[in-house]
């Protein structure tokens, strides 16, 4: 996953449940993500921890899609390589569940300014 330093930023992840057999792929099933109380996309950067919180997609493509909102502040003097990891939590937080297998790793890519131009007649 990449993310551009200072910009806001969207990203939508399909959680599935994977089943495997003899270490080979036999059967993946959407999970219900309306099960959980909260749904968090905690990101390790150089300097923190971070955590955002996700929205269910409810509307067209089922209960297994969660929206994540990363704002420019969030990103803001960050470029570096982070690690991510999708947490559901329900019964008050008293039960907290990983939702992805592997690690997610990502970037947080430089951004940069052009120069404004003023031209005069």
């Amino acid at each position: 996953m990449k993310l551009l330093e200072g910009s806001d930023t969207k990203v939508k992840f399909h959680i599935t449940d994977k089943e495997y057999t003899d270490g080979v792929l036999t059967n993946e099933t959407d999970t219900d993500l309306t099960q959980y109380d909260n749904i968090t996309l905690s990101i390790k950067f150089f300097d923190g921890i971070k955590e955002f919180t996700g929205v269910v997609d409810t509307e067209g493509e089922g209960n297994s899609y969660v929206n994540f909102e990363i704002l420019s502040e969030d990103t803001t003097g960050k470029c570096w390589e982070f690690k991510a990891e999708i947490w559901g939590t329900k019964n008050d937080n008293t039960q907290k569940n990983r939702l992805n297998s592997d690690t997610i790793e990502g970037q947080v890519l430089h951004s940069f300014n052009i120069p404004q131009w003023i031209v005069n007649d």
